[in-house]
């Protein structure tokens, strides 16, 4: 009757036939389902109940799709959980999710952690640090830079003298405020972040390239712009 050992050596002491046959889980943990109930009759096979182990949990993290297609299977990460009065532990990513999260538009990512002393538990929450791994040298610009028309990015840039220029760009990854400037910007040009909107209305009227002070008119007509270049830089 698939009896343990131990049962079978106590009815053979007691000399008694027990009423009961008493059923070992061939693991501990949480248990997660129960479907059988008192007085069923029960099938070989059948389920009697679900139990997941805690010497290991899964922890899945709800990540930017930016950065959740930059991870890979094995890549290490390390946990902060504030129930544990943030004690920080390590682990390794076992698989990312591919299916986007609709309302936020994340990426689960599940991770792996050993929890030998129990004390993960399901439901916690938890702070994730993840090393993005090291990629090619990119311009970066702030957002409040970039001027977005919906078919295209352009961004002015100060080239001296009372002269700027406005250039249509190809954008990338955003974080932080900022955002990879692909083609159309080289290190060392300078952006203006404030006014580039009169900038680009200039430009719209006279020529789509450049926007050129007459001879006449005083570079002070400008100071209203409050232009304030600043260069590309790489991370």
């Amino acid at each position: 009757m698939g009896l343990a050992e131990a049962d079978i050596a106590a009815a053979e002491r007691s000399g008694q036939h027990a009423a009961q046959v008493i059923v070992h889980a061939p693991i501990s943990g949480v248990l997660t389902d129960l479907p059988v109930r008192e007085g069923q009759w029960l099938r070989p096979g059948e389920l009697i109940a679900r139990i997941n182990p805690l010497d290991s949990v899964w922890l899945e993290a709800a990540l930017p799709q930016a950065q959740a297609t930059q991870l890979v299977a094995g890549a290490k990460v390390a946990i902060t959980v504030d129930a544990l009065g943030g004690d920080m532990r390590h682990g390794e990513i076992e698989q990312v999710l591919p299916q986007i999260d609709p309302r936020s538009r994340t990426q689960t990512v599940r991770i792996v952690l050993a929890n030998a002393d129990g004390a993960l538990v399901p439901g916690q929450f938890a702070r994730v640090t993840v090393q993005l791994p090291s990629g090619k040298p990119a311009l970066w610009v702030p957002d409040e830079a970039l001027i977005l028309t919906g078919a295209q990015a352009r961004l002015a840039l100060d080239e001296g003298e009372g002269r700027y220029r406005m250039a249509v760009v190809t954008t990338g990854r955003r974080a932080q405020g900022h955002t990879e400037i692909r083609s159309g910007l080289k290190a060392g040009e300078r952006v203006v972040l404030s006014g580039q909107f009169l900038l680009d209305s200039e430009a719209s009227l006279s020529q789509p390239s450049a926007v050129k002070q007459a001879d006449d008119e005083p570079v002070e007509a400008h100071s209203e712009h409050q232009h304030q270049p600043a260069s590309g830089g790489q991370p």
